[in-house]
């Protein structure tokens, strides 16, 4: 009932949001920035998020093939790409993670530990390799950007970033963890498997870094990337160390489960941020619902590919 409530509570606010957002920002001005929008960069920004799609499916199958498990190429890109449809079907960031976990659970019955690890390393990862993203970038571009407000986003990124990496190879988040559960005794049981599971991982630290660096870190350039061409097909020359100061603060944001699928808070971030460097509103709502549109435009790729092939394959596996 809590969950229907949270739920429903979330939709409203997604409503309010983009609401408000078309209340300051006429809808009108947005149609005129998409009516002259070159198609071609419009293409790029698309091929960008497609791109990065696929990365991310590699990047989950390097991770579950590194626990033990072994997963085909295909079956990564059939799993992944069907799972982006219930993203679109179920309003949810994690929907889809349920899904893959689901799916390869009833692939892979006798390692379901693993595959569950498998999609909290593939997120963490992703994560850290935000973190990495945008205080590289700071670094470079901090003397374009003034406003504290960004600083700000920078150094939650950071402290994301490290209390993930403590979670990971330190004990002290696990055992704040045990003593906050203290007298569940279910609850404590399963923060010790996914003890275990993470001793794995201290011992092979490669594998984590290996999947931050080589696979996340592309996965958040690429849709730096996207937001970067979507904003040339509006005729706008903007500095590129912006979008890559931007953009994952963004996401960042948008992954946080305040509304659903991140649909409003997305939208207000990337109005308040790119506003701050001149960035006209039409524009940067036009960019942010224009991300929205490729996501949407993934999923369907990916709901045929569950109809057409990823079904017919786990109904042939059972």
């Amino acid at each position: 009932m809590k969950r229907k409530i949270f739920f429903i509570l979330r939709f409203f606010l997604s409503g309010a949001i983009i609401f408000a957002i078309f209340k300051v920002i006429p809808c009108r001005d947005v149609i005129s920035v998409y009516q002259r929008a070159y198609k071609f960069y419009l293409f790029f920004g698309f091929l960008c998020i497609f791109l990065g799609n696929i990365i991310a499916s590699l990047r989950w199958r390097f991770v579950i093939n590194s626990l033990g498990a072994s997963l085909s190429i295909r079956e990564a890109l059939y799993a992944f790409f069907s799972s982006t449809a219930f993203n679109l079907i179920f309003p949810s960031l994690l929907a889809g993670d349920i899904f893959r976990g689901f799916a390869l659970s009833t692939r892979f019955k006798n390692q379901t530990k693993k595959v569950i690890f498998s999609l909290i390393i593939d997120r963490a990862s992703g994560m850290v390799s935000l973190a990495l993203l945008v205080v590289f970038s700071y670094l470079i571009g901090r003397s374009l950007i003034k406003e504290p407000e960004v600083l700000a986003g920078v150094i939650l990124m950071v402290i994301l970033g490290v209390f993930i990496i403590l979670a990971i190879f330190n004990n002290f988040i696990f055992s704040l963890v045990k003593k906050i559960f203290t007298g569940r005794k279910k609850a404590k049981e399963r923060i010790y498997e996914f003890e275990k599971e993470f001793q794995f991982l201290r011992k092979r630290p490669s594998i984590f870094w290996r999947t931050a660096i080589y696979f996340s870190l592309p996965i958040q350039i690429v849709t730096v990337f996207s937001f970067f061409f979507v904003c040339k097909s509006f005729y706008i020359d903007l500095d590129l160390i912006y979008f890559f100061i931007f953009v994952p603060i963004i996401m960042l944001i948008a992954f946080l489960p305040i509304t659903v699928a991140g649909i409003g808070t997305r939208e207000a971030a990337t109005v308040y941020f790119f506003s701050k460097v001149g960035l006209s509103k039409p524009v940067s709502l036009g960019m942010s619902l224009m991300n929205l549109v490729f996501m949407v435009g993934i999923s369907i790729i990916g709901g045929v590919i569950y109809v057409m092939v990823y079904h017919r394959w786990l109904e042939y596996c059972k």
